[in-house]
């Protein structure tokens, strides 16, 4: 879910008992945030950093900015992140890091763009949920965030363009005609089910109830109920399924084509790689529940 802050669209994620068990989106600004539940907490402000740091592009260790002291724990935590996800594409996009905590298992974490630079962004972790950093509501929190960063990316959304004409338009500009997010669009969403969609849900988080019933009418063509919030959604769920799940030899359903969409592309088969590399996290199915 998402919105507007003085930093721009938060993209965020709260615990919530569904698949896998977090939410993690983007939509429509908002002056509140919704869950997937239909729960509604009445400000982000719960969410605005106790802590900010400066990402240091020579070593990229932790330099504060605001908040309290600098402590072991934020130190900790960001390591951990750096830990499950390349460091290499954190350490190019990622230029800040926020520390929040509104207790355990409510939101997790979230990541904005910074200003108009569609490269850099920011990365904000509960530290009271990083405790339990092998969790599967953690691991897969970040996955989906990361999916964010790197697919609403400067070379992916062209966020200067004036007019997106074909290409699908979002909050953060156009998406560019070569983009992940783009071939997503074309391959599952444009044409009748886009325009459905819109009449019918529009904004997913002042309308749970109509998510809901297009989920029902479509549950083989998505990953979870969230999934169906929008495109952008739907390819952040999906592409963490992709990274926990193995591939699927004989997809029989659209929300498996979904998961197997993402092993066309050899940089996001790297990024799969990388963070099954880092943790036991695993999904048999995509009908399985978390333990």
């Amino acid at each position: 879910m998402a919105w507007a802050g003085e930093r721009g669209t938060r993209f965020c994620a709260r615990d919530v008992c569904r698949a896998f068990r977090v939410v993690i989106g983007v939509g429509l600004a908002s002056s509140s945030v919704a869950c997937a539940t239909g729960a509604t907490a009445e400000t982000p402000d719960l969410l605005d950093p106790i802590s900010v740091y400066a990402v240091n592009s020579d070593d990229h260790t932790l330099s504060l900015v605001e908040g309290d002291d600098e402590t072991a724990v934020d130190s900790e935590t960001w390591r951990r992140v750096r830990a499950l996800l390349p460091p290499d594409i954190l350490d190019d996009r990622v230029a800040e890091f926020h520390v929040f905590s509104d207790g355990a298992d409510e939101f997790l974490a979230y990541v904005a763009q910074l200003g108009t630079d569609r490269k850099r962004w920011l990365f904000a972790v509960d530290y009271v949920d990083a405790v339990d950093a092998d969790a599967g509501e953690w691991v897969t929190t970040l996955t989906h965030e990361f999916a964010h960063i790197i697919g609403l990316g400067d070379s992916q959304v062209d966020p200067f363009a004036e007019q997106c004409g074909k290409q699908f338009e979002i909050d953060e500009g156009c998406a560019r005609s070569t983009s992940w997010l783009q071939r997503w669009f074309d391959t599952f969403w444009a044409g009748e089910r886009f325009v459905q969609h819109r009449k019918t849900v529009g904004d997913a988080e002042a309308n749970p109830a109509a998510l809901e019933a297009f989920y029902r009418d479509h549950e083989d063509a998505f990953v979870n109920e969230y999934a169906a919030t929008n495109p952008v959604e739907d390819f952040a769920e999906s592409f963490a399924y992709f990274v926990f799940m193995d591939r699927i030899a004989e997809p029989r359903t659209e929300r498996e084509d979904k998961v197997n969409f993402f092993h066309d592309y050899p940089t996001l088969r790297s990024v799969r790689a990388h963070i099954r590399a880092q943790t036991a996290v695993r999904r048999a199915t995509i009908d399985d529940h978390p333990e």
